[in-house]
């Protein structure tokens, strides 16, 4: 169906898996193949609901948009400290929404 509409194999693999993780979640309605995979490797393993993601992420991704409030890094490393959350999860979901050009120190989760 994809592979028709002009996807690659990959992109079509990748769509599916997004539709399929949306269907199961709809409380994440336009989440990203990428968010979706870093959600699987950093916050599933340590129990992160997927609405605490979502949020998360959303969170997040208005940071990066809004450009005026500062520090980027530290707006994150904020939000993630103040989620009533187990120390090992606010880690995974610094690893798992962090920039990957950010290097952990300076932040608790160095």
């Amino acid at each position: 169906m994809y592979i028709q509409a002009g996807y690659t194999p990959e992109e079509a693999e990748e769509k599916a898996f997004t539709i399929d993780f949306i269907r199961r979640n709809p409380e994440a309605p336009d989440i990203t193949y990428s968010a979706i995979s870093n959600y699987t490797e950093h916050c599933e393993p340590v129990s992160i609901s997927v609405s605490t993601y979502y949020d998360a992420w959303k969170f997040c991704s208005n940071i990066e948009s809004d450009g005026t409030r500062g520090n980027v890094k530290n707006q994150y490393v904020e939000y993630i400290t103040s989620l009533p959350i187990s120390f090992a999860q606010q880690k995974a979901l610094w690893l798992a929404l962090k920039n990957t050009t950010w290097r952990d120190s300076g932040t608790p989760f160095a």
